[in-house]
């Protein structure tokens, strides 16, 4: 019966996602929603039928429903995370001893 109960329900919930996203997805308030409910529905059919070329296209033409200024507003954040992040790991140069170049020293 648990197989059939989640059989059942793929197929309600891939249902409702396909017929109800091309209405949804323009308004406002419901557009996250139905990105991240066909993220999930496209990340279940990558892993469990194997199909991961189609699942991760059709998360790459999810991109389009994403408001340019949320899009640049991330990018700029994970810009600045990188950079934090460079910053951290790459070291300040060393100082240089009687004439030699400065090398940059790398830790961990």
């Amino acid at each position: 019966w648990l197989y059939h109960l989640v059989i059942g329900g793929s197929v309600f919930y891939t249902l409702f996602l396909e017929i109800g996203f091309p209405f949804l997805v323009w308004n406002r308030r419901t557009r996250w929603v139905m990105i991240c409910l066909s993220v999930l529905l496209h990340t279940g059919i990558g892993f469990l039928m194997g199909l991961g070329g189609f699942s991760l296209f059709m998360m790459v033409l999810l991109l389009s429903f994403v408001p340019p200024e949320n899009a640049v507003a991330f990018l700029e954040t994970l810009k600045g995370h990188w950079r934090s992040v460079a910053r951290g790991r790459l070291g300040a140069p060393i100082p240089s001893a009687a004439g030699k170049p400065q090398e940059l020293a790398l830790h961990r």
